[in-house]
């Protein structure tokens, strides 16, 4: 009979439970914190991988912090410091509110590699840009940061970092897909007023703040303070003026916040961007990607820039009391009330642009190439009326009750059994009817038009 077992192997379970779980400690903080400290240039150096895995932060090693360290009180400094493992984390904080923004998916995308340099601007100032670099599995993004950083130049960095990302996942060569100005900094300014500093993840501060914004488009309005939001033109193509001038930049900044707010407005909108983005590396430029997600609602530019000049009115936050100039809603009324087309001509062969007046285009259009543009005339017109004043309001309510019936009566004139005859004498009456108040209307305006103080 043996003896009672060996202290040792009495207690080899245990040691190995031990073991393993020390060893899946080490592997948890590896997978949150990184590889070990690794050396670089005589410097030890640590790499943080992020939550989804997409981004790859390399840095020197966190400072070894004492007990007695006070907390830093931080809210009014713009200058934040960058350590490895805190900036993975706010890379992912980045990439979560602009996949909730966009209405997209969690999912990682490309990867996204930042390294931390100390000594970053000691050989003179430095851009800070994203570099991309084509491997055989794909796009990869690189970016070499100071370790201070102004936090919002941060933020808008990362945002970069993340469009470049979206519009290259499905870009399988040369040249990168590059995200138009106003995406980026309207993306930026909408993170930035919904968000604030909570998207930068800090070491040992108490974050101070004197007042919390989540009204993105207001604090863009407030930016714009008394000049108008820039028109689309003006946002698509910025001359050298206004990306070198603070002021100049700051309401190009303040403008575009505001177009890409009012282009997610919706979940259609919402679908159309990540569409864009998916897009935009199939054609030689995003203008071209622009119009064909935008499902019918935009044939040309031309559209783009009208429906943005009525849609600012809008979102620079006027009340209803606070009404545009008379010269100026009348201006905008000449344009929704008018369309410019490609019109054969009269041999047929080729097209001529034209500017049509919408009671031309009621008259002489068959009603399916009508519908669209008489449905997105009738949503201009409301967006304009809340902001007619009191002489121009009932004009501009009358235009847009017109267009409404015209394409009720239109839409069901076919749904009754009715003889071909009696139906087609049906649409003739409503078409010349409509035709009719129309002109009406336009000797109306011109006649206020004549009459508005010089």
């Amino acid at each position: 009979m043996s003896g009672p077992p060996s202290p040792v192997l009495r207690f080899w379970p245990l040691a190995m439970i031990g073991t393993w779980c020390w060893l899946a400690s080490c592997w948890v903080a590896s997978s949150l914190l990184g590889a070990p400290p690794i050396l670089v240039s005589g410097n030890p150096r640590i790499t943080a991988i992020s939550q989804s895995g997409q981004f790859v932060v390399v840095g020197p090693p966190p400072r070894s912090g004492s007990g007695s360290q006070k907390m830093v009180m931080v809210g009014n400094q713009s200058e934040v410091p960058l350590q490895a493992d805190l900036l993975a984390v706010t890379c992912e904080r980045v990439r979560h509110a602009i996949n909730t923004r966009l209405g997209a998916s969690d999912r990682a995308g490309l990867p996204i590699h930042l390294e931390l340099h100390p000594a970053y601007f000691d050989s003179g100032p430095k851009a800070i840009t994203v570099h991309p670099r084509l491997f055989r599995d794909g796009w990869r993004f690189f970016a070499d940061l100071p370790d201070r950083m102004d936090w919002k130049q941060l933020v808008r960095l990362l945002v970069e970092a993340d469009m470049l990302d979206y519009m290259n996942r499905e870009n399988p060569s040369e040249p990168v897909t590059v995200p138009p100005l106003w995406l980026t900094e309207g993306l930026t300014g909408l993170l930035l007023g919904e968000s604030g500093r909570d998207l930068v993840t800090e070491s040992q501060t108490v974050l101070i703040r004197s007042s919390r914004h989540r009204d993105a488009a207001l604090q863009a309005r407030d930016a714009l303070g008394s000049e108008g939001p820039l028109s689309f033109s003006e946002l698509a193509q910025p001359t050298g003026d206004q990306l070198n001038s603070e002021d100049s930049y700051g309401r190009y900044r303040a403008s575009a916040t505001l177009l890409v707010n009012e282009l997610l407005r919706d979940d259609r909108g919402k679908k159309a961007i990540r569409d864009f983005a998916r897009d935009a590396h199939q054609n030689l430029n995003w203008q071209t990607t622009f119009l064909a997600v935008s499902g019918g609602q935009f044939q040309s530019l031309l559209e783009v820039e009208k429906w943005w000049a009525v849609a600012s009115i809008d979102v620079t936050g006027r009340g209803p009391t606070q009404f545009w100039p008379r010269d100026r809603v009348l201006a905008e009324l000449r344009v929704i009330l008018t369309e410019t087309a490609d019109v054969p001509t009269t041999n047929g062969l080729s097209t001529v642009r034209k500017t049509l007046p919408i009671r031309e285009i009621v008259q002489t259009w068959t009603f399916p190439a009508q519908r669209p543009v008489l449905q997105r005339k009738v949503a201009q017109l409301h967006l304009l009326q809340r902001h007619a004043p009191p002489d121009l309001a009932p004009s501009v309510d009358e235009a847009a009750r017109l267009l409404e019936e015209y394409l009720t009566l239109r839409g069901g004139a076919g749904r009754d059994p009715e003889a071909r005859m009696e139906l087609e004498t049906r649409i003739t009456i409503v078409i010349r009817n409509t035709v009719r108040h129309l002109t009406q209307l336009d000797e109306r305006l011109a006649a206020a038009a004549r009459s508005a103080p010089r």
